[in-house]
């Protein structure tokens, strides 16, 4: 039989599915109890998938981080000193070294050579059991104001699982209707998502890594991406949601081009390498 939910695991998973089972509970009256932070007023926003680093990341409105290489109570600095704090969590794709990748594997569907990543059926039970009862329970547990959903753009690849990932977030959101929730890119279904979220995320705005060349190149076709800013710019306008671009530099002219461009529709901006392991 294959396992395709949290209640198929082997019976020495009993106590985990427990303690589980009280931090959904917990989680969930801490999202109703809890306002919202408003994104109307943050000029700035960090990507950083490094861990540390408090002092640094203070310096912004927003950040958005891996959960599991910070504590609760790094998280609690973190909003102390004002900044609005969120968890990276693929939604379209795991990879393997993840620690619930077991649970999970039989939802797998071909690999991302790029970032070595699995591709995964959005609609598959044992994948949103994992996402909506134990990944955001745990992430809220530690305090984060919200999530970062990835790979959103999986439908982009799979267009047959457009529909399972608009449900998907508004299942998400949902569940949690106090939480802060930012997409990256999903433009296929981004018309669709817009009324669930707070914020999209335009990752690779101006500029791109060249995984073959090895280097930061500007985009030389801009007319997409210009009118993908145009839509963005109307849904800011329709829902109130905010834009923040990330681009992909080391050299100061290009980090300048990246933020120009973003400023240009009133975006927010922000540029790191390609690891997102810098501020």
């Amino acid at each position: 039989m294959r396992r395709d939910s949290l209640e198929d695991l082997p019976s020495h998973h009993s106590t985990m599915q427990s303690d589980m089972r009280i931090i959904i509970v917990v989680a969930i009256i801490l999202t109703l109890c809890i306002s919202k932070p408003s994104l109307l007023d943050i000029d700035s926003y960090a990507v950083y998938y490094g861990a540390g680093k408090i002092e640094n990341l203070s310096s912004f409105d927003l950040v958005i981080i891996e959960s599991e290489n910070y504590s609760k109570d790094e998280i609690e600095m973190l909003k102390r000193n004002g900044t609005i704090v969120l968890s990276y969590l693929s939604v379209g794709e795991v990879r393997g070294d993840r620690w619930y990748f077991n649970s999970v594997k039989v939802c797998t569907m071909g690999k991302n050579p790029t970032w070595n990543s699995y591709y995964v059926n959005v609609s598959c039970k044992a994948w949103r059991d994992v996402i909506l009862n134990v990944l955001i329970p745990r992430i809220l547990s530690k305090g984060f104001d919200g999530l970062f959903l990835d790979t959103v753009d999986v439908v982009d690849v799979f267009p047959n699982m457009r529909d399972d990932m608009i449900n998907l977030i508004s299942e998400i959101r949902s569940r949690y209707p106090n939480i802060v929730i930012i997409q990256n890119r999903g433009f296929s279904i981004i018309d669709e998502t817009a009324r669930y979220i707070d914020g999209v995320l335009f990752e690779c705005f101006t500029t791109h890594y060249n995984w073959t060349s090895k280097r930061y190149e500007v985009w030389k076709d801009r007319d997409w991406i210009d009118m993908q800013a145009e839509r963005l710019a109307n849904l800011r306008e329709r829902y109130g949601i905010v834009v923040l671009t990330l681009d992909y530099a080391e050299d100061n002219d290009l980090k300048n081009l990246c933020i120009e461009h973003a400023r240009r529709y009133k975006f927010i901006p922000f540029v790191s390498n390609v690891k997102l392991n810098v501020i």
